[in-house]
Formats: structure tokens, C-alpha cells, sequence
């Protein structure tokens, strides 16, 4: 009895991973951005979310093959800071990147939230992360943008 009622429930776990996919959802990466940013894949598009000296925030589009490429009519946001008091960044092309007018609030540790729309009014697709400015021990990046295993497994335990 308790290996049916195991199954069904791996049964619909499979389904939601699977329909979370289908539906343009973040998937994993392991490789670094070009500049040392923080790679997403979302809605079949790969972006590099690259926090600058200045706290100002980059981000480019990339090919699959993690070369700089063009916005296709994607609208993104990013939000960031404490929940109560959330700075939205107001992001501005420039050249083929987007650059935000506004710094990220001072510190660290706090959920930077990413938005990306197909379309404008289109339905958004998210990718949350921690800021941490820290530079990771066994890669090149910065921990927001690290490509270690070591952050999975600590959040595994």
C-alpha cells in the first residue's frame, strides 16, 4: 500500500516538473555568463544578469552557445532588496544590453527577483536568487553568479 501511495505522489511530482518546463520555467544552469554574471534560461532565451562595480545591474542577452545577442521583444524587471521596502531597478537599453538607471540598495543578502515576459502583457516567468557579492572559493564568479555544486549541497542538507 505505502509503495502505490509513494508512487502516485512520485507520479505527480514528475508531471509538475515536467509541466514547470513546458511552461518556459528556469532550468538549472551550470556554466558561467561571458562577464561573470549569472545565467538564465527562461522562455527558451538565456540571459546574463551581470551586478556591475557600481551596484548598477547588466543584463544581455545570450545565444545558446552563451555569445552576446540581440533582445527579441522580451520585457524584463528586476526587484530587489527587503520585501517591506523592494527597489524596483528601471532598466534602459544601451547599446544590445539593458542597464538599470538606479544601484541595487546597499548590502547583501537579500532575493533579487527577475521578471521576463515573451511579450509586453505577456504572462512572467521568474528567477529568484540571494545576493551574495562574495567571491566564491573554487570558481571565478561572484556567489550570486556561481557555477559550484558547493551551494546546491549546502542547500540539500
Amino acid at each position: 500500500m505505502k509503495s502505490v501511495f509513494l508512487g502516485i505522489i512520485l507520479m505527480f511530482a514528475g508531471l509538475n516538473v515536467g509541466m514547470a518546463a513546458e511552461k518556459g520555467a528556469a532550468v538549472d544552469v551550470a556554466r558561467g555568463g561571458p562577464n561573470g554574471g549569472r545565467v538564465m534560461d527562461l522562455l527558451d532565451s538565456h540571459f546574463e544578469l551581470l551586478i556591475r562595480k557600481d551596484r548598477r545591474v547588466q543584463i544581455i542577452a545570450l545565444t545558446k552557445e552563451l555569445k552576446p545577442s540581440q533582445f527579441t521583444g522580451q520585457s524584463i524587471g528586476v526587484v530587489a532588496g527587503d520585501r517591506r521596502n523592494p527597489t524596483k531597478l528601471e532598466l534602459v537599453k544601451e547599446a544590445d544590453k539593458l542597464v538599470s538607471r538606479n544601484a541595487l540598495p546597499e548590502g547583501s543578502g537579500y532575493t533579487v527577483s527577475v521578471s521576463v515576459r515573451a511579450a509586453a502583457g505577456g504572462k512572467a516567468v521568474y528567477d529568484r536568487f540571494n545576493l551574495n557579492l562574495a567571491k566564491c572559493p573554487d570558481c571565478a564568479f561572484l556567489e550570486y553568479a556561481c557555477v559550484c555544486a558547493h551551494g546546491k549541497e549546502a542547500q540539500r542538507e
